[in-house]
């Protein structure tokens, strides 16, 4: 990915809806390190692609794939 990326201030409500996506709505089951994390310690990281390049990766193994 190609892109522009910038530093923004840390938005509580855009890190839970962000964070409950992975670690599910109930807050009392996130780990410890995810809970009342500190605004004035914490940025955001926003993300604009410009490209997108996608290439398939995988090899052949001798025996596997046929």
């Amino acid at each position: 990915m190609r892109g522009h990326a910038s530093l923004e201030p840390y938005d509580e409500e855009r890190a839970e809806r962000l964070l409950g996506k992975y670690l599910g709505d109930d807050r009392l089951e996130w780990p410890e390190m995810f809970v009342g994390l500190d605004p004035d310690g914490y940025r955001l990281i926003e993300f604009e692609p410009e490209t997108v390049v996608a290439r398939d990766q995988s090899y052949s193994t001798p025996g596997i794939d046929g």
